[in-house]
């Protein structure tokens, strides 16, 4: 592996850029600025401050670097540098021995980097700034890359803060934020809400006097799992062992009580996040609270006992798998690696979702792989897919 593009890797990676630690999240963007001024010192960078939604209340930086070939076309390359948390030590079997680190340390161990972000998303930050240094006298479009804080969380203060600028510049977009192997023409839509129920509050030692919200929201999360909602099917294809891709609600928090074991709480609440098919999000948001709303009425809790807010929206977006940018990055992709891609439809979602609802043709790909653990423990990224990424994003902006 070159140096050139591992340390830097490294680098980043050592930064927890978590939306709580504002220092390293300061911190990393200064060192994205330096990259980019060091290795493409014809870019012409802006920083673009945005409000952080998700938690506390801050100013997080957005970084926007310009490379002008005098072409007609402009390509954007998206990735974004925050991370999902991560707790440490994390521990690795290798042969006989036990290899300890934490997962802010970045750790190489055989052909892969070990460490949060690693493969989600920093290697798509540095990826897309040597793409362009090494094509840079060869550029046939001008390059505009765009790195976001706050996707993770999906706060106003990252990719949105940028969208407007960003859609005035680019033809076309690449995402930079998917499965190597899959160039995704789509992704399903995601709401996020919140699910409370009300209750009174009182002394677990007389539940008898009180309405336990707990046990009503148990109770209401089971009623909506046991449902049969996963029946709206899209005849988009996934790389999956489902040959569709279908809705799908889970519940990814709960939370209730006080500190104290013996006080029953007065509400209790679930986070929800549901991935939707339709290409009309309103519709996905009504669907879902229709969902909690019926199954709250078959279990006798009124309108006032269930609240169902929408936290966010991400809506779903496609383009055809014959569009000629498509077919085009699937064809250098394939020719550059010697393997074999497919075309399809992610599960999950990123950005692409606010340049495909300005009209602007988007799609995603990456050097993440099935055993790459995203947002999971053991977070790792292969560096020879990590290699094979560069490579095809240089040869895109030469061609």
């Amino acid at each position: 592996m070159n140096d050139e593009v591992l340390k830097p890797l490294m680098d980043l990676v050592a930064f927890k850029t978590v939306r709580y630690n504002v220092e390293d999240y300061e911190r990393a963007a200064d060192y994205i600025v330096k990259l980019i001024e060091r290795e493409i010192p014809e870019a012409s960078v802006e920083v673009v401050e945005g409000i952080a939604t998700y938690g506390k209340k801050r100013k997080v930086k957005n970084i926007l670097a310009y490379v002008d070939a005098g072409a007609d076309k402009t390509v954007a390359l998206v990735s974004h540098y925050d991370v999902v948390d991560a707790k440490g030590p994390r521990r690795i079997k290798v042969g006989d021995s036990v290899i300890e680190f934490d997962p802010f340390k970045p750790t190489l161990i055989g052909d892969r980097l070990y460490g949060r972000g690693a493969a989600d998303d920093k290697s798509a930050v540095v990826a897309s700034i040597f793409a362009t240094k090494y094509a840079l006298n060869e550029l046939s479009k001008n390059v505009l890359l765009v790195i976001a804080a706050e996707e993770e969380t999906g706060g106003e203060g990252g990719i949105k803060a940028v969208a407007d600028k960003v859609a005035e510049l680019a033809d076309e977009v690449i995402v930079i934020d998917g499965m190597y192997g899959v160039i995704a023409n789509g992704a399903s839509g995601v709401v996020h809400a919140k699910v409370k129920v009300y209750g009174t509050q009182g002394h677990a030692g007389m539940p008898f006097l009180c309405r336990n919200p707990t046990h009503a929201l148990i109770r209401l999360l089971n009623t909506v799992l046991n449902y049969n909602i996963f029946g709206a099917y899209s005849e988009l294809p996934v790389r999956s062992h489902f040959k569709t891709i279908a809705d799908r609600l889970t519940i990814t928090r709960l939370s209730a009580g006080l500190e104290s074991y013996n006080v029953i709480s007065r509400d209790a609440e679930a986070g929800i996040d549901f991935r939707y098919v339709t290409e009309e999000p309103e519709a996905a948001e009504d669907m879902l609270k229709r969902i909690f709303y019926g199954a709250a009425s078959s279990l006798g809790l009124s309108m006032e006992d269930v609240s169902v807010e929408i936290i966010g929206n991400h809506p779903s977006r496609y383009i055809p798998p014959n569009h000629p940018f498509i077919t085009r990055f699937k064809e250098i992709a394939e020719e550059v690696t010697g393997d074999k891609h497919v075309v399809g439809v992610e599960r999950g979602g990123n950005d692409g979702f606010i340049f495909a609802r300005r009209g602007i043709p988007t799609l995603t790909y990456g050097a993440m792989t099935e055993d790459s653990n995203i947002h999971a423990p053991l977070e790792n990224l292969r560096l020879d897919v990590y290699e094979k990424l560069i490579k095809v994003l240089t040869e895109y902006l030469k061609r």
